[in-house]
């Protein structure tokens, strides 16, 4: 069984794809006005190193439990 599908005009195609280029000018430029500013700074490098600790308490034991088995 087959559905023959009905073919679109071209100025609607032409005016369709001129809409979503538009939109997508639209949507980057808002994007890129609404991103904060990047870390930086002894703030910032202090921040991930204390998450990286605090990951590290946190997951170490659990992700090397095995280690602690006796066979």
């Amino acid at each position: 069984m087959s559905v023959e599908l009905r073919r679109l005009p071209d100025a609607d195609a032409d005016a369709r794809a001129a809409s979503a280029q538009q939109t997508d000018e639209e949507d980057i430029n808002t994007l890129i006005q609404t991103m904060p500013p990047t870390d930086k700074g002894a703030a910032a490098w202090k921040f991930l190193l204390s998450s990286f600790v605090i990951e590290a308490l946190l997951w170490g034991f659990p992700l090397t439990f095995g280690v602690f088995q006796e066979y």
